[in-house]
């Protein structure tokens, strides 16, 4: 639910999304399984949950996950609903 929530503004099936606390990468499999053809950036400051989203997503296309400010990047559409579990 709350990805739909968050994707409500999303007006494409194509687009690029920042994901900014993104954890291990779950809404990754949200995006995937509605059909969206995305260019996925994850960030996150704990280098465990990207080692984990790494391994879980990493060999797919169009999906790079990273720990590192000065790796962030203009896209699209940003979310951040992942810093407020933590």
């Amino acid at each position: 639910m709350r990805f739909d929530q968050l994707l409500k503004v999303v007006n494409s099936l194509k687009f690029s999304i920042l994901d900014y606390g993104c954890g291990y990468g779950t809404l990754v499999d949200y995006l995937m399984e509605k059909g969206y053809e995305v260019e996925y950036y994850g960030y996150d400051i704990l280098a465990k949950s990207i080692a984990l989203a790494r391994q879980l997503y990493g060999g797919k296309p169009r999906q790079k996950f990273f720990s590192e400010k000065v790796r962030l990047v203009e896209a699209d559409y940003v979310v951040e609903s992942g810093v407020f579990n933590v």
